[in-house]
């Protein structure tokens, strides 16, 4: 109750921000969803609303709504950001669209190589995506960069596997 009064007192960005993590942080989605879209019905244009809005929608099984807002973020900001680029890419992937969500991947993983996370996601997107050589290599590197990360452990595996049963 508190923070859907302070929102009403002040809606600056930096305080809306603040107040959907506070919702993020207690389970509550929708709270979270009716403070952003309340501001941006005021503030179409912030893009750090938008953002917040798109990961909300992609971590909540909305992926077409998350797609959509990605997109057009990457319209507005550029190809050169790769944790947007990475979150649309799984957000196509989520839209069964493997090889929009490959070039995506592809283009965060030119953005930050060194970045594990973008090096994981790029991988298993590569490895559902059917290039399966290409997730392969990747996917070491993803290892690499994250030795205790079972997920892509299992993820190395299986593109290991599909080789072996391609070959």
């Amino acid at each position: 109750k508190a923070y859907r009064q302070a929102g009403a007192l002040d809606s600056s960005p930096e305080l809306v921000a603040r107040l959907a993590a506070q919702y993020r942080a207690i389970g509550d989605a929708e709270g979270e969803r009716a403070l952003l879209e309340r501001f941006l019905r005021s503030n179409p244009s912030d893009l750090q609303a938008r953002r917040l809005l798109a990961d909300l929608d992609a971590a909540n099984g909305r992926p077409q709504a998350a797609a959509t807002l990605y997109r057009d973020l990457l319209a507005v900001l550029g190809p050169n950001d790769a944790s947007l680029q990475i979150a649309y890419a799984q957000a196509l992937l989520a839209l069964d669209r493997p090889d929009d969500a490959l070039g995506h991947a592809r283009i965060a993983y030119r953005v930050q190589p060194g970045n594990p996370l973008v090096v994981n996601i790029y991988g298993y997107i590569a490895l559902e995506a059917g290039a399966t050589e290409e997730a392969r290599q990747i996917l070491e590197k993803a290892v690499a960069l994250l030795p205790g990360n079972a997920l892509a452990k299992q993820h190395l595996l299986e593109a290991r596997k599909a080789l072996r049963d391609q070959g």
